[in-house]
């Protein structure tokens, strides 16, 4: 497969990726598109063979990112946010990682934490 089509190919997937993480998030979903798109245009002059696959593997980064790291929460009644996992998210998990709530007062806490003992997880 050439380098183009590669890109190509990447493009598609970071759109569906997108797509997939901001399901129900219209403005979510054109952000996404936006940043994509100009990403791409302000690299399509580049003709160094190196930095093009350092870009090509870049995509994959951020495809991963978008599927796996990334999710959205809907404020309930009782002022908590409610956060569903997709199941390439809940499969990605680690055994040693939980689901912290956030609320209002602990927005700045960390959705996912660590709960090894001694904070000795491993990687």
């Amino acid at each position: 497969m050439s380098v183009r089509s590669k890109a190509l190919w990447g493009y598609r997937r970071l759109i569906r990726a997108s797509e997939q993480t901001f399901r129900g998030d219209l403005f979510a979903i054109s952000e996404a598109r936006k940043t994509i798109r100009s990403t791409y245009v302000e690299n399509r002059n580049e003709k160094d063979p190196a930095m093009i696959e350092e870009m090509v593997g870049g995509i994959d980064e951020a495809e991963s990112m978008l599927l796996f790291n990334i999710v959205q929460g809907k404020k309930n009644d009782t002022g908590s946010f409610e956060v569903r996992l997709t199941d390439p998210q809940k499969s990605k998990m680690r055994k040693d990682e939980e689901l912290t709530a956030v609320t209002p007062t602990t927005v700045k806490t960390p959705e996912v934490t660590r709960s090894c003992a001694g904070g000795d997880c491993p990687a």
